[in-house]
């Protein structure tokens, strides 16, 4: 069991604030001057709309970490270490803001194309438009605009790079939030294209088969 506290001062304009954790072990309470904001778990990145209790001066952040005995905690076999291990930040946002995207994709014709499913959600996006732009490098290799009220949207990709151990090839997908030509939002990841199966005792990546050579537990 461990606690981190850190004072700040916060000056704004901005409509909506949050604060974003990128990352804890194992479990975590976190409050901000007094009020318990949620409740995090290990590896993933959790963001709390503050805008309400944000002050100008004196803000209190308080973090109460557990590394041994959550559920999702360590194990015997390794070391136990807890604590924040990513960052910590402010992020002020607009009222029109991307909530959350969800990528996957299906490879056909022998592992040559591809079709990408995106699903979408934001908050306040009425008029608003998403711009969804896919690049290898720097080449732009697919482009699209939808209306913000489709959740969910599809389009075909051909010959694409496949992601694998030895030819780790990743895209770059960068999505905006328009209203009336002006960004209000924007989100950026990396993503690849493999199909992984098990058959019985064998991994197949791609239609091949996946030697993987481990240790410990791992």
């Amino acid at each position: 069991h461990s606690e981190c506290e850190r004072s700040f001062d916060a000056e704004y304009e901005a409509p909506r604030v949050e604060l974003v954790l990128e990352g804890i072990t194992y479990e975590a309470k976190v409050w901000l001057s007094g009020t318990l904001l949620g409740k995090m778990l290990p590896y993933c990145e959790y963001s709390f709309d503050i805008t309400d209790i944000l002050k100008p001066r004196e803000n209190l952040i308080h973090v109460e970490l557990e590394d041994i005995s959550p559920a999702f905690g360590p194990v015997a076999g390794w070391e136990n270490f807890g604590g924040i291990i990513r960052d910590v930040y402010i992020r002020y946002r607009n009222e029109e803001r991307i909530r959350d995207v969800f990528f996957y994709s299906e490879l056909k014709n022998e592992y040559r194309d591809a079709v990408c499913n995106l699903e979408l959600r934001s908050e306040n996006a009425c008029g608003c438009e998403y711009e969804i732009s896919l690049y290898d490098g720097e080449l732009l290799v697919a482009e699209h605009r939808i209306a913000a009220e489709n959740n969910k949207y599809s389009f075909e990709l051909e010959c694409v790079k496949l992601w694998s151990p030895e030819s780790p090839n990743l895209y770059n997908m960068q999505i905006k939030l328009l209203k009336n030509g002006e960004i209000k939002d924007s989100y950026s990841t990396n993503v690849g294209f493999r199909e992984l199966k098990c058959d019985r005792h064998r991994f197949i990546l791609n239609g091949k088969p996946l030697f993987l050579r481990g240790v410990c537990r791992h």
